[in-house]
């Protein structure tokens, strides 16, 4: 039983989406995933993001002792709840009423359509009247209604590939995925492989993007190997030999990996050692906002892992790699490896002693509102196989930290979201608020870096008495960061 606990936690993460599902036949919210919403009564409208959760649901099917009866009735359901949750313009919202979220809208969409295309046996005739009746009112939405207020690639992506489902099982295209191959790779930085996220490289996130180009690949048999490959000679950077990540130098601060997006790449290596860890962000332990992608990701891992074979010792490319453009120094050794963001000097160290890979990280440095994550290099150099550099401060804005400011927000948004260009202007003014550094400072510390010694010592001189070492989390709003970690400093 290799995969016994990848089963365990798919199986579980299975009953939690069924246990959030209202299946009660004469409720007005039937079939609506957000329990919170048609259960506790605790929200005002319905979080579209649960009605995705089909995807994984269908996926780990033989885990599950189901009818094909009781399949069909989920379902039904499912699809009931997505239209009943539909907005007229056909979009989803997940944060505030009449958001009209173009990247929930892509995730349901893409999700539902992949269900069908994948286990098409369980959907009768009404179920796919329903479903067609949904996408199509959600595909209009994502052509006429581009997301323009941040470049967030996986975004853009999973849109993409829903349009792209939507025109194959309503039997409009024949050749899918062309046009939004080229439009994909457009996005692309080929000489390092990464995808900009909020004007960045995140692995974390990159990860996700991955995951929606292999279930792609599942669904429509399209071939999209070359910015696979590009996008995971990137993403192997940020793999530690004790199958922990380090997403937390990313431009979002992406604590999460999707291991879907790194099993169809060669690397089951490393997923076998993180579904064991700690610190592996799972369907049983995520957060609600975040518990369908990491579901339906860790379901397609375990489909893809069972017919191939098993890679269980380390094997990522001893030596050191830079990635200017992306902003990342990696260097792996056999006693120590490290992950440094030359943009604000976050760092991720592990070195192997008594026998186990120990954390030694620093994300940050805090004072008061002040974090060095939030503000930049400087006086960096490299030389002789040393690298030195002074870390500066950013301050943190506080806008949207006190409760007046969001029953004011969610106000303004009532009033501008039913029209689409003050929407737009909110949510820029939205991405502007929570990812505000302010003025940097320049700090007294300074970071060196001996890398020429095998265990890669880092020394820091400064005022340690003023300033904390943070060693997880990030200062800005990010969907994935701010996970749980148990890394302690060593």
């Amino acid at each position: 039983m290799r995969y016994q606990l990848l089963d365990n936690q798919i199986l579980l993460g299975s009953l939690r989406w069924l246990h959030s599902l209202d299946l009660r036949a004469n409720s007005r919210t039937y079939g609506v995933g957000d329990r919170e919403y048609w259960a506790w009564l605790t929200r005002d409208f319905g979080n579209g993001t649960w009605q995705g959760g089909l995807a994984g649901f269908l996926d780990a099917l033989d885990l599950l002792d189901f009818s094909t009866g009781q399949v069909e009735r989920v379902v039904e359901a499912c699809l009931t709840g997505s239209k009943f949750l539909q907005r007229s313009n056909g979009s989803f919202e997940e944060a505030y009423p009449y958001e009209s979220s173009y990247a929930v809208t892509g995730l349901v969409q893409f999700n539902l359509l992949y269900s069908y295309l994948c286990h098409r046996e369980f959907f009768s005739e009404r179920s796919k009247e329903t479903l067609l009746a949904v996408t199509k009112k959600s595909n209009s939405f994502l052509t006429n209604t581009p997301e323009t207020h941040c470049l967030i690639s996986n975004h853009l992506v999973t849109s993409f590939l829903a349009e792209d489902l939507y025109q194959m099982v309503s039997g409009g295209a024949q050749n899918p995925a062309g046009e939004s191959l080229q439009k994909i790779e457009s996005l692309l930085n080929t000489s390092e492989g990464w995808f900009p996220e909020y004007g960045g490289a995140d692995p974390g996130y990159q990860s996700l993007l991955n995951h929606y180009l292999v279930a792609f690949q599942k669904a429509a048999a399209v071939d999209f190997s070359n910015c696979l490959n590009f996008s995971r000679d990137f993403v192997e950077n940020f793999l530690f030999p004790s199958g922990s990540f380090t997403g937390e130098v990313g431009s979002r601060g992406t604590l999460i990996v999707y291991p879907s997006g790194l099993s169809d790449l060669g690397l089951n290596w490393f997923i076998e050692k993180h579904v064991g860890s700690k610190e592996a962000v799972t369907p049983t332990n995520v957060d609600s906002g975040n518990f369908v992608p990491v579901f339906n990701s860790w379901s397609l891992t375990r489909k893809i892992l069972v017919t191939k074979e098993a890679l269980p010792t380390w094997q990522l490319p001893l030596g050191k790699k830079t990635l200017p453009k992306a902003g990342f120094i990696a260097i792996n050794k056999p006693e120590a490896c490290l992950r440094l963001s030359t943009r604000n000097g976050a760092f991720r160290k592990e070195s192997f002693k008594n026998e186990e890979w120990v954390d030694g990280s620093v994300v940050a440095f805090r004072k008061r509102n002040w974090s060095t994550q939030l503000g930049v290099l400087s006086d960096y150099q490299e030389e002789s196989g040393r690298i030195s550099y002074t870390l500066s401060a950013g301050r943190r804005s506080q806008l949207l930290n006190n409760w007046f400011i969001t029953a004011t927000t969610r106000l303004i948004a009532l009033i501008f979201y039913p029209f689409p260009g003050l929407q737009r202007l909110l949510k820029g003014l939205l991405v502007t608020a929570t990812s505000s550094r302010g003025a940097s400072q320049i700090t007294d510390l300074k970071v060196s870096l001996d890398l020429t010694k095998i265990d890669l010592p880092i020394t820091i001189t400064g005022d340690f008495k003023s300033w904390k070492k943070q060693v997880y989390g990030f200062d800005t709003h990010m969907a994935s960061a701010n996970t749980f970690s148990r890394r302690s400093l060593n």
